[in-house]
């Protein structure tokens, strides 16, 4: 046997093996790794093209319906209201800010318990439970029945069974078999899932997200409202709110980025482009250059909150944008406890004023943590004032609310970048 057969090794050494079965973890780490942001990325795509989908039909509807001629029902609503109220009259036009407010409500539901026994038979032909009781209650339905997934059942209904106001109405394959989830855990009805299987949540009214505790009336006149973030029933610390005390500047949005609060916000996470808040620019202020402070005159003498003149995006009520309805919760005739009661009646029973609104639609994106109340969260006889502001998107707040807001940014929305929206 020569030296070079005695010499030739067999097989590897240890230092060898190690080393080969660590670049093999290592590719094997870098290709998961590579697999799971590849599947997560697609399963984000497929989710913002559902949500596209579903904004798209909404959408349409929503316009549909501010064209929509309500000038009759205004004119009777004021006719009845006054001749019920004589020292307390109401214009036509404020009546018809108020009925589309209303009708609003009832075209777009988003919760069990806004519905009657005529939307309930219209969006739910086939509702599983025989003789219901109203306003529907959730917790009396079957053990098996998951309550989060309420928001993406009756959403889908509304989706293909919703009142049109003359938009196109989407055909039952509008949705494929991946965005809709139908087992006990739904009551056995359709469910618009995303691609994680969660339930996509539908806010008709997103406001408490752009004025996230605003107007916590804790007075007579609610002149002296404030901040409430965290809705403990006092003004939040500095560096939530833009100024304190009596200053004008005390009402505009505190979840927008400002200098007192930097970096991401609530609202500047779901939607895209959202417009910062300078209480020192003229832009915010208006001609009169006293943003709120029309100088004593009907109908916004109360500071804090924006004038006609008052040039800011997310004041503007669409469906107001005259202000009747403001003038009407500010009216300097009717005295502050009657003035109280309209405001604190109408951000419990309809939404924030003042505020710019548009329908939200969401997913809680990988990480399954929505971040926000649930819009099932809504006022009912045994939670009349439904302090969390579920039904209109508020933000799960906390004193460390910096870390609260991470779990918002891979939610995928139809008004932010990654859902393709605005």
């Amino acid at each position: 046997m020569s030296r070079n057969t005695k010499n030739r090794r067999d097989g590897f050494t240890m230092i060898e093996l190690l080393a080969a079965i660590a670049v093999i973890a290592l590719m094997m780490a870098l290709l998961t790794t590579a697999s799971y942001r590849f599947i997560v990325s697609a399963r984000e795509s497929a989710t913002a093209t559902t949500v596209t989908k579903a904004s798209g039909i909404i959408q349409d509807r929503v316009r549909a319906f501010r064209e929509f001629d309500f000038s009759d029902a205004g004119t009777f609503g004021a006719n009845n209201w006054n001749a019920n109220n004589p020292s307390d009259q109401m214009t036509p036009q404020l009546a018809e800010v108020i009925f589309r407010k209303t009708r609003y409500k009832k075209a777009f539901p988003q919760a069990w318990a806004e519905l009657d026994k005529t939307q309930l038979s219209r969006l739910f032909p086939d509702f599983p439970i025989s003789n219901p009781t109203f306003p529907l209650d959730s917790s009396t339905f079957p053990a098996t029945y998951k309550p989060k997934f309420e928001s993406g059942i009756i959403l889908y209904a509304l989706l293909l069974r919703g009142e049109t106001f003359g938009a196109p109405t989407p055909t039952d394959d509008a949705f494929t078999g991946a965005e809709i989830k139908t087992s006990a855990e739904t009551l056995g009805l359709p469910c618009l899932v995303d691609a994680w299987g969660e339930p996509i949540r539908f806010y008709r009214w997103p406001t408490r997200l752009i004025r996230c505790g605003e107007q916590n009336f804790s007075g007579a006149s609610g002149s002296s409202a404030f901040d409430d973030i965290n809705q403990n029933t006092t003004q939040d610390p500095a560096g939530w709110v833009e100024a304190s005390g009596s200053n004008s500047a005390t009402f505009s949005p505190a979840i927008r980025p400002n200098s007192l609060f930097p970096g991401a916000t609530p609202a500047s996470l779901l939607i895209s482009n959202m417009p910062p808040f300078d209480p020192a620019s003229s832009f915010s202020k208006g001609p009169d250059l006293s943003p709120g402070n029309s100088g004593g005159s009907p109908p916004f003498s109360t500071l804090g909150f924006p004038d006609t003149d008052d040039p800011e995006s997310l004041n503007i009520d669409p469906d107001d944008p005259s202000f009747q309805l403001s003038a009407w919760l500010f009216d300097p005739n009717a005295t502050t406890a009657v003035t109280a009661t309209r405001r604190a009646q109408f951000v419990v029973g309809v939404h924030d004023f003042f505020t710019f609104h548009t329908p939200l639609i969401i997913s809680a994106g990988p990480d399954k943590q929505l971040g926000l109340f649930e819009p099932t969260d809504v006022p009912t006889t045994a939670n009349p004032n439904s302090l969390n502001f579920g039904y209109l998107a508020a933000p799960i707040l906390t004193p460390t609310a910096n870390k609260s807001l991470q779990v918002l940014f891979d939610n995928i929305t139809n008004l932010n970048q990654r859902a393709g929206g605005k």
